[in-house]
C-alpha cells in the first residue's frame, strides 16, 4: 500500500471522526459523552486536545487498516487472475495482457466503431438517444437504421469474449499455453508477486 493511501486513509478517518464528534453534540443525550473531552478548564485547550486525540485515534485505524489489507493480501485462497498467470509464466507480455484487456472492455458500440461498421457521429447521435430513451444501444442503432440485427448481434458476441479467447485469437497463447495456465490457478502469491502452486 502506497503512502498516498494511506493518507486518504488517515484523512478519512480524521474527517469522519470530526463529523461524528460534531453530529452528537447536536443529539439530546449525548451531552455526557461530550463532557467528558471537557478535561481542561479552558474551552482552547479542550479544542486542542480534542484534535490530538483525533489525529491518534484516526493514526492508530490507520494502521490497523493497513496492516488487515496485507494480511487479507497473503492469504493462500487469494488465487492469482489468469491474466496475473500468463504473464508471470512467460507466456505473454503485460503490454499484450493490457491490450487483451483493453479490448475484452469494449462496449457494442466501440466495437461496431472500430470494424468501421458504423460512424463516430451514428454512435454519438445513438448514445444521446439511449440517455433519453433508456433503450439498448443495439435496438437504437437498429431502429435507427445504423446497423443490422446480425452486426448488433456480433458485436454482443464479441463483447462477452473471455481474455483467453481474445489471446487465442490473436495467437499470443495456443489451447495448451491455457491449459498449463489454468492448471495454476490453484496457487498463491509471494510478496514479490510471484505465483507458486500449492503442494
Amino acid at each position: 500500500m502506497t503512502s498516498k493511501t494511506k493518507s486518504y486513509i488517515f484523512i478519512a478517518f480524521f474527517s469522519s471522526g470530526v463529523v461524528m464528534f460534531f453530529l452528537l453534540t447536536n443529539i439530546p443525550g449525548c451531552s455526557e459523552i461530550i463532557q467528558s473531552f471537557d478535561i481542561f478548564g479552558h474551552e482552547h485547550d479542550n479544542f486542542i486536545f480534542l484534535i490530538i486525540a483525533f489525529v491518534f485515534v484516526s493514526y492508530l485505524l490507520t494502521e490497523l487498516t493497513v496492516c488487515i489489507g496485507r494480511l487479507v493480501s497473503r492469504m493462500s485462497w487469494q488465487t492469482p487472475k489468469i491474466g496475473e498467470i500468463l504473464v508471470s509464466q512467460g507466456y505473454i507480455t503485460r503490454e499484450q495482457l493490457y491490450q487483451a484487456l483493453k479490448e475484452q472492455s469494449l462496449r457494442i458500440g466501440e466495437i461496431l466503431l472500430r470494424e468501421g461498421r458504423i460512424t463516430q457521429q451514428q454512435l454519438h447521435h445513438a448514445l444521446a438517444l439511449q440517455k433519453k430513451n433508456k433503450l439498448r444501444l443495439g435496438e437504437i442503432l437498429t431502429k435507427l437504421g445504423y446497423s443490422n440485427p446480425e452486426d448488433i448481434r456480433w458485436a454482443l458476441d464479441r463483447s462477452q469474449r473471455r481474455l483467453g479467447k481474445i489471446l487465442r485469437e490473436k495467437n499470443l497463447i495456443s489451447d495448451y499455453d491455457m491449459a498449463c495456465a489454468m492448471t495454476l490457478k490453484k496457487c498463491h502469491i509471494d510478496d514479490h508477486g510471484r505465483i507458486f502452486a500449492k503442494e
